[in-house]
């Protein structure tokens, strides 16, 4: 994505995915600003532990899906 990009990130809070952390039809429905997003068009960016909806869902609503590299080490 551009600096110009409308896309609005969305943290999902939970490592667990039985408690919200994995994007699904419900969720999807509950995240904070998502039908302002849809209804002016904007692409909409979620991280989250894993992704439950079809490639082609995803595009209808312009959503990206990223996820969380929980194995990424610090120093």
């Amino acid at each position: 994505m551009s600096a110009l990009s409308t896309a609005k990130p969305t943290i999902l809070g939970d490592k667990r995915p039985q408690s919200g952390n994995v994007l699904t039809r419900k969720l999807m429905a509950e995240l904070p600003y998502f039908a302002e997003f849809i209804q002016q068009g904007m692409d909409i960016v979620v991280y989250g532990e894993a992704c439950r909806l079809g490639e082609v869902q995803l595009a209808e609503k312009k959503i990206t899906f990223k996820q969380i590299p929980y194995d990424v080490m610090s120093r």
